[in-house]
């Protein structure tokens, strides 16, 4: 939450490119000591140092090596893919996209356990799902946030803001820490129900966070829409049946 770029709003492009940065080094490392407890859990031993690969391309790096394949994989070989790029299992909870070449690279971890019983954001449930990495999931956010207009935008395309006015509520952003709408709620700029109606037309214009795995081809259109449902199936079952994680 910390290092959330969401929390940058009214700040400069410099401040909210540092943020991200973090954000992505944060998820990162919370990536890499997931994979060692889980594998230290299934009792995997370590000597020495572990090349752990990420997004970056399989260079040979040798982590923790499996005693044999999962239930999940065996006799799966190459899963079925989208648009001539199937998705190759080569190691537990890894997959290598083919580039097109018949290279494998982009190598990314896929979580295989049961999905947590607690309610969960729809990027959440994908990854325990195994339909995405966490390395898509922080690309995803990324997108998302830069496709959505800002609330600065919005207000001049109303006529409620020009660019004079934009740049002092940036400024007093700057100096305050509030949010872009707050600041300018108090700077006097701006009534409450017009930052009601700039919110909500905001949130009109977002971008959908599952059209990026679409985008992506790492999902197909009709693969989303199962996983949505069963997303919202899930969500749907903790609420009606009050699991532990409310008591």
């Amino acid at each position: 939450m910390e290092t959330h770029p969401d929390r940058m709003d009214g700040h400069d492009e410099l401040a909210r490119k540092k943020r991200a940065h973090m954000f992505h080094a944060v998820q990162q490392a919370y990536e890499k000591l997931l994979h060692y407890v889980d594998a230290r859990e299934k009792g995997f031993r370590f000597h020495g140092v572990v090349h752990h690969v990420t997004g970056a391309s399989h260079t040979g790096g040798r982590g923790p090596v499996s005693p044999g394949p999962s239930r999940r994989e065996k006799g799966a070989g190459v899963e079925s893919g989208f648009s001539g790029a199937p998705r190759t299992r080569q190691s537990a909870g890894t997959f290598y996209q083919n580039n097109g070449r018949g290279k494998a690279s982009c190598a990314q971890v896929l979580y295989q356990g049961a999905i947590p019983d607690r309610p969960l954001l729809f990027g959440h449930y994908l990854y325990y799902a195994g339909q995405v990495s966490w390395q898509s999931i922080i690309e995803a956010l990324m997108w998302q946030r830069a496709q959505r207009p800002r609330l600065g935008e919005i207000a001049k395309e109303r006529g409620w803001l020009n660019s004079e006015k934009v740049s002092l509520v940036l400024k007093g952003s700057l100096r305050s820490s509030l949010p872009f709408g707050q600041q300018a709620v108090q700077q006097g700029l701006l009534t409450r129900s017009q930052l009601q109606a700039l919110v909500f037309e905001q949130k009109r214009q977002h971008k959908k966070f599952g059209q990026f795995f679409v985008n992506q081809k790492i999902l197909t259109p009709q693969q989303l829409q199962v996983q949505l449902f069963r997303f919202q199936r899930h969500n749907a079952r903790l609420s009606r049946t009050g699991s532990a994680w409310t008591r």
